[in-house]
């Protein structure tokens, strides 16, 4: 094998390797921006909302989402009942918030039933929390981390449950 062979190789290499260093750089940047990044048009009258590409959302079109707010990855929002979140609410990461449920009372199969869910301006639902069907969280109320929510969150109040 000659030099100029040689130095060929190494040219191939180091262009091979800086191409899939280049590669990985992209998939990674484009992790980052599609995991952070929705599409505005889906709430358009929502300004300056953190929506991860991640949660799940039900029923969009029974969801009303305020200004300044925050939903963290891997949340899920089931608005089947119809679910409303007010201005500066901050909901953690793989918060439940679910609107509809099975009513127990009625024979199998068992049919659904729906219920609104309201979070009031300037709510904070900590992490892994599930908010049932019906609930209503007041205006500045904080909800702990892992609570399940079963009825209502007065103003200001701190739930842990």
């Amino acid at each position: 094998m000659n030099t100029s062979n040689v130095k060929n190789m190494l040219i191939k290499s180091y262009l091979i390797s800086n191409i899939l260093y280049f590669l990985y750089r992209i998939h990674k940047g484009f992790f980052i921006v599609f995991s952070y990044i929705r599409p505005v048009v889906e709430f358009p009258n929502s300004k300056n909302l953190s929506l991860p590409i991640s949660v799940l959302i039900k029923e969009k079109s029974k969801l009303w989402i305020g200004n300044n707010v925050r939903i963290g990855e891997h949340s899920i929002i089931g608005a089947s009942g119809s679910v409303i979140i007010y201005d500066n609410v901050v909901i953690s990461n793989s918060v439940i918030i679910e609107s509809a449920g099975l009513d127990f009372k009625k024979n199998q199969p068992y049919p659904h039933k729906f219920r609104k869910v309201i979070i009031e301006k300037g709510a904070w639902i900590g992490a892994g929390s599930i908010i049932l069907p019906g609930v209503i969280i007041g205006e500045n109320a904080i909800v702990g981390a892992g609570s399940v929510v079963r009825s209502n969150v007065e103003k200001g109040q701190l739930y842990v449950g």
